[in-house]
C-alpha cells in the first residue's frame, strides 16, 4: 500500500518496490497533464541499482543514483523535493506544472516523505 501526500496541484506516492531481485522505496510524482493524471518523476531508491527517470510513461530518461556523487539515494530523493523539483519537473517536459509549484509547500512535505520511505 502506499503513502500519498499532496501539494501544489501534486501527487507523491511512496511504496516499495520490487523489480527481479532488486527493490526498495520509491517516489513517484504526479501531476495533472491534458485532464489526466501523468506520472512526471520517479526515484527508485532500489538496494543494487537505484536510479531516477524523467517521464517515466513518455520518453522514460533514467539516470542512475550510484557512485561518489550520489552515497545515498533516498537522501538525493529528499534533496530533490526540497531544493530541486521545479527544475526537474521542467526537463521532464512539464514547464506549466513548475511555473506553479508552491515550493514551500511541497518542500515542507520532505520530511514525511522521507519518514514514508524509511518505513
Amino acid at each position: 500500500m502506499a503513502d500519498v501526500f499532496e501539494a501544489s496541484g501534486l501527487e507523491f506516492e511512496v511504496e516499495q518496490r520490487v523489480f527481479g531481485d532488486d527493490g526498495g522505496p520509491a517516489l513517484m510524482v504526479f501531476g495533472e497533464v491534458d485532464g489526466a493524471r501523468r506520472q512526471l518523476l520517479r526515484f527508485d531508491c532500489f538496494r543494487k541499482a537505484p536510479h531516477y527517470h524523467h517521464d517515466p510513461d513518455g520518453r522514460n530518461d533514467v539516470h542512475n543514483l550510484t557512485g561518489k556523487s550520489v552515497p545515498e539515494s533516498v537522501a538525493f530523493t529528499i534533496a530533490a523535493v526540497r531544493d530541486r523539483l521545479p527544475e526537474m519537473i521542467r526537463t521532464a517536459g512539464y514547464d506549466g506544472l513548475a511555473e506553479g509549484l508552491d515550493e514551500p509547500a511541497v518542500a515542507a512535505l520532505a520530511q514525511q516523505i522521507e519518514t514514508a520511505m524509511a518505513a
